[in-house]
């Protein structure tokens, strides 16, 4: 089975989907070379669908927080 991963950016507010070997990779990598990967975090594992049925499942909250960051940006002093 090839495992995939849901991946979070809090700073794009977007997922990302990627087989979890490269995410292993990736973070091996950065553990040998002693730096922090990028703001993507770990939110879920499972087959390419079950991650894209999450992600289907999640994807108002991302909308939610756009809307929220345009409204506070909004309301911001220029």
């Amino acid at each position: 089975m090839n495992t995939k991963v849901l991946l979070w950016s809090k700073q794009q507010n977007c997922f990302h989907i990627e087989p979890m070997s490269q995410l292993l990779m990736k973070n091996l990598r950065a553990f040998v070379n002693e730096k922090s990967l990028n703001d993507y975090h770990l939110i879920g594992t499972g087959t390419d669908e079950e991650v894209r049925q999450m992600a289907d499942r999640l994807r108002p909250s991302l909308t939610r927080r756009d809307e929220q960051r345009a409204q506070q940006q909004a309301h911001q002093p220029t």
